[in-house]
């Protein structure tokens, strides 16, 4: 190989050094990108599950009973487990239109409803992935079950 070539071939290695310098970041950035949405799909799908079993478990206590809440919160923090308990959170609001009387009077219209709203925030600040995620991303799912008529209601409310 004679001088020129040897030449020639430093060059194109060098070019080839310079090319891995730029894109190699740029794959390692557009990689942490797709890991945080993965893992915030796999929140979401948690939070889903744990709004769910929750939501169900109002049922598992007698209608308006005061254990029902309590119910509804360790089932949510159960199914999630204890290192999402800190940043998750489970809302079953009294509104109006009688969604969610059967939680808190026991009584049951025709149509009732308990509906429930599950959240966790994720943060990726103590990951690699908040290179690239430097927010905090909160997951919120809703569930509304139908109220089964067959439920009894606490002994301590006697309309029921």
């Amino acid at each position: 190989m004679n001088a020129r070539a040897r030449s020639r071939r430093r060059g194109e290695d060098a070019q080839a050094l310079v090319e891995t310098a730029i894109v190699l970041p740029l794959l390692i950035l557009i990689s942490l990108g797709l890991a945080g949405i993965w893992v915030v799909t796999m929140v979401a799908s948690d939070v889903q599950t744990a709004t769910t079993v929750a939501t169900a478990s109002a049922f598992a206590v007698p209608a308006g009973s005061p254990d029902i809440m309590a119910s509804v919160q360790q089932s949510f923090s159960e199914t999630l487990g204890e290192d999402a308990a800190a940043s998750a959170k489970i809302e079953c609001p009294r509104m109006a239109n009688g969604v969610n009387d059967y939680l808190y009077t026991g009584q049951v219209q025709a149509s009732g409803q308990v509906f429930c709203r599950g959240s966790r925030v994720v943060s990726f600040a103590h990951s690699p992935i908040g290179l690239v995620w430097r927010w905090n991303v909160t997951v919120s799912q809703e569930q509304a079950l139908g109220v089964p008529q067959y439920r009894q209601c606490a002994p301590e409310i006697p309309t029921c």
